[in-house]
């Protein structure tokens, strides 16, 4: 099992949507099996260091079922996270190395919001 590219560090914008960002990030593009009969690949996010999980109750990060890593995109102070991407089979493991993602803060309300919460006003003008 070989590393097959390093992770670049992720910055994502404020989206007031509950729907997790997919960062393009899967087993498929972190590693290159070098026997593809190596069994099942299994990745999971690590503390920055790969040696210790990451408290999935913290993170804003996943890793789903199909192996992509998700991303939050929705968290109004924003967040910054260091993790590493750790992927085993059943004869190797591979660390990859750490890196950051970067969701930035909301700046603005945004006017969906302020509309539902009647603070904002619409005003249409003929021509």
């Amino acid at each position: 099992m070989e590393r097959a590219a390093d992770l670049a560090n992720t910055n994502l914008v404020y989206l007031n949507t509950s729907v997790k960002k997919n960062l393009g990030v899967s087993p498929k593009n972190i590693v290159t099996q070098t026997k593809p009969a190596d069994c099942t690949l299994t990745c999971s996010l690590m503390k920055p260091g790969c040696e210790e999980p990451v408290d999935d109750t913290s993170t804003h990060l996943v890793i789903n079922d199909s192996g992509s890593l998700l991303a939050d995109q929705n968290v109004v102070s924003g967040y910054t996270e260091t993790v590493c991407i750790k992927c085993t089979n059943s004869i190797d493991i591979l660390k990859q190395t750490t890196f950051t993602v970067t969701q930035e803060k909301r700046t603005d309300p945004d006017r969906y919001t302020l509309l539902q919460q009647g603070n904002l006003s619409l005003q249409i003008q003929s021509v």
